[in-house]
């Protein structure tokens, strides 16, 4: 579940992951959230591949300014990792990494620097990560005006793996019937994303 294919290498070489036909006026933020006990350093599945493999200025720690670069990435190990066994269990640790996403996307859509037009967000995640993913979109329902005019967000999700099952989150948790989603389980809270800024997604099931 954790490792689709091993080598990524394989299926990216192809694919240019450069700045160069970046359209004017538009910046890129390609966001990695990998599987549930994996290190997005060092690489143990393609998402850290591909991270590695992406040309493009690291922002994830929020001391690092983006400047005027044209494409940004940010990557984050697993829930697992950074939470142990409540992150493993219960995917705790999610919601920070997207916190930190949405606070370099604002950042960057109320930067004066090189009169951005376009955010053009990228994401990324495995397992865990796909949920991630999820989270990031549904945190993006709230964003300010100035982002959202500017955002351009697009989902791969591999594997995207809540937990729960869709029955249990839609008819056994409590909370989220009465307007508390992702409390008591981590699928009630990204049932529905139909007020999220989403552009396209793409799931991909490897069985």
């Amino acid at each position: 579940r954790e490792s689709i294919f091993n080598d990524a290498s394989h299926y990216v070489c192809r694919i240019p992951m450069s700045t160069s036909g970046a359209h004017e006026g538009t910046t890129t933020i390609t966001v990695f959230f990998e599987g549930t006990a994996n290190p997005i350093r060092p690489v143990v599945t393609q998402i850290g591949e591909l991270f590695a493999l992406c040309d493009a200025l690291d922002v994830t720690d929020p001391q690092v300014a983006a400047g005027e670069a044209s494409h940004l990435k940010m990557g984050f190990d697993g829930c697992g990792v950074v939470a142990g066994l409540p992150g493993a269990l219960f995917a705790f640790g999610l919601a920070p990494q997207c916190d930190a996403v949405v606070a370099r996307l604002e950042a960057l859509a109320s930067s004066s620097e090189a009169c951005r037009q376009c955010l053009s967000v990228n994401v990324l995640g495995l397992s865990r990560g796909g949920i991630a993913a999820l989270q990031l979109a549904k945190k993006l329902e709230s964003a300010s005006t100035a982002l959202r005019d500017r955002l351009r967000l697009a989902l791969l999700l591999f594997d995207p793996v809540p937990g729960n099952l869709v029955f249990t989150a839609r008819h056994l948790d409590f909370l989220a019937a009465v307007g508390m989603p992702g409390v008591l389980t981590t699928a009630s809270g990204v049932l529905d994303l139909s007020a999220s800024p989403v552009s396209s997604v793409l799931a991909v099931y490897p069985h």
